[in-house]
């Protein structure tokens, strides 16, 4: 399973919505250990414990995603904003 189809998998299961429009309401941090939550529900319904080095390295991953996502985003925004200079018609004097 990709990273891509574990996270839809987890905001499906916790009802989060990915729109672009929609300004993040928590900090990273939060998301993060959300995230990690309930994939550790998920895995324990499985019959898989988790412990806490596990733990980290999901809420690590999940933080190294999001900040990907969120440079991705910028980089998409910088490359919209262009200056195209027009010769002015005639020169004033």
């Amino acid at each position: 399973m990709t990273e891509a189809e574990l996270l839809g998998l987890i905001r499906r299961v916790t009802g989060i919505s990915q729109q672009h429009d929609e300004q993040a309401t928590q900090p990273d941090s939060v998301t993060a250990e959300n995230y990690a939550r309930v994939v550790a529900e998920v895995m324990r319904r499985d019959g898989i414990q988790l412990n806490d080095v596990d733990m980290r390295n999901i809420r690590i991953r999940v933080l190294e995603m999001l900040a990907y996502n969120r440079r991705v985003a910028l980089y998409r925004e910088t490359e919209k904003i262009t200056y195209h200079w027009k010769k002015p018609e005639r020169l004033r004097r």
